[in-house]
């Protein structure tokens, strides 16, 4: 499992206020930068530290990361009241972050090459030429973003002929550790591809290049992943929907999966949801029906509105409150 500092060293300004709210992580900002957060203490799942906010004692503060994601706890009246994540609890997950990403190791910039200047030929009209200026300046697709190696080359040998014809070539038989960030939106996932070891995200395509010299049980959700990549590095996040989701989370079990922005750890069960359709009159000539789907083991009910829900065969619905996914029967239940 990532450490407490890696984890959120991935997470970027936007993903912290979808965490803790806008007004929350503005003014967690605020005390950051006026330094008064102290005595941090950083372990591998959890940290500390003592935040001196209006009262004349300072508050405790700590924040845990596991599988039920980051937990809190503050010892101000705010966070006694709502038992939410405060602005002093705010301010420790900005601390941490910036500290984890001062320590990350940054790869060497080289210098941009001197491109040897493009001859004018006479017989070339202005169009042409902007049509080619433009062909030059656009961002070519297999850029690989600081930090993560690029990938060999699927028919990458050692030697053309004998039995190295059919070995890896040197420095290509890595093993990728991926983990895979997911933000449920309303009919839709947004799936990033991370390589926890040099904690940069990539596209899906990357990672079945790799997967082309050692394969691992990723292979699957990564080709479903890649079908609908944008293609471009710089935006490697990739928006899947429908029963295109139901498609993919089967091929998710056993893998390492954090629901976004609260890095909860998505659990599968084998519970089944089963529809139910409650008929209610109103008026003399009108019936209402209200649909819930029930869990067999123990009766509860779940909102259309509550999680995600995604058709297919079978569908799929993601508890976001709880970190589950289960399947849903297409049977009513009685």
């Amino acid at each position: 499992m990532s450490t407490l500092s890696d984890a959120l060293s991935t997470l970027s300004d936007r993903g912290l206020r979808r965490l803790l709210g806008a007004r929350t992580f503005l003014r967690g900002l605020d005390y950051e930068k006026r330094k008064v957060v102290e005595q941090v203490v950083v372990q591998d799942t959890f940290a500390t530290c003592t935040v001196r906010g209006s009262d004349a004692q300072p508050y405790d503060v700590s924040i845990r990361l596991g599988g039920e994601g980051i937990t809190s706890s503050c010892s101000c009246p705010a966070f006694a009241k709502t038992g939410q994540h405060c602005k002093h609890v705010a301010s420790l997950l900005i601390n941490v972050r910036n500290k984890a990403r001062a320590k990350a190791p940054r790869p060497p910039v080289a210098a941009p090459a001197q491109a040897a200047p493009t001859p004018r030929l006479p017989e070339q009209s202005k169009a042409s030429r902007r049509r080619e200026r433009r062909r030059r300046n656009q961002t070519p697709t297999n850029v690989v973003p600081p930090g993560l190696r690029p990938p060999p080359s699927p028919d990458a040998t050692a030697r053309s002929t004998g039995i190295g014809a059919w070995m890896s070539p040197e420095d290509t038989s890595r093993r990728l550790n991926l983990e895979f960030r997911v933000h449920v939106r309303a009919g839709g996932l947004t799936v990033t591809v991370l390589d926890t070891d040099a904690r940069v995200p990539m596209l899906p395509s990357v990672g079945l290049n790799w997967q082309a010299i050692s394969p691992t049980a990723d292979r699957d959700a990564l080709r479903v992943l890649s079908r609908h990549e944008s293609g471009n590095p710089r935006h490697p996040a990739v928006d899947i929907r429908g029963e295109d989701v139901s498609e993919l989370l089967p091929l998710l079990v056993g893998r390492r999966v954090l629901l976004e922005p609260a890095l909860m750890q998505l659990r599968f069960s084998e519970e089944v949801l089963r529809p139910r359709f409650d008929l209610e009159m109103v008026g003399g000539d009108t019936i209402v029906a209200k649909a819930t789907f029930v869990r067999t083991e123990d009766g509860r009910q779940f909102q259309l509105s509550s999680g995600g829900w995604f058709e297919g065969w079978p569908g799929w619905h993601i508890d976001t409150s709880e970190g589950v996914a289960r399947l849903v029967d297409r049977r009513v239940a009685p």
